[in-house]
């Protein structure tokens, strides 16, 4: 499976906060496949839909 590099994923936050973009740690909400670490099983793609339905209502246009 992979792992998160904490240095990279520190400069893809980072970089999200000076864009003013919202980032989603996806890994937070979903399993990827046991095998190989990177694909999505089929029934992530629903519990990732149902968790974006819920999240995106919520954002602001701007990061305060």
């Amino acid at each position: 499976m992979l792992k998160k590099n904490q240095s990279n994923w520190h400069t893809v936050i980072s970089s999200a906060e000076e864009l003013e973009c919202h980032f989603l740690d996806v890994g937070k909400y979903i399993e990827t496949c046991k095998e190989e670490g990177v694909h999505w099983p089929i029934d992530q793609h629903a519990k990732f839909a149902q968790t974006l339905s819920i999240i995106i209502p919520t954002l602001n246009t701007r990061i305060t």
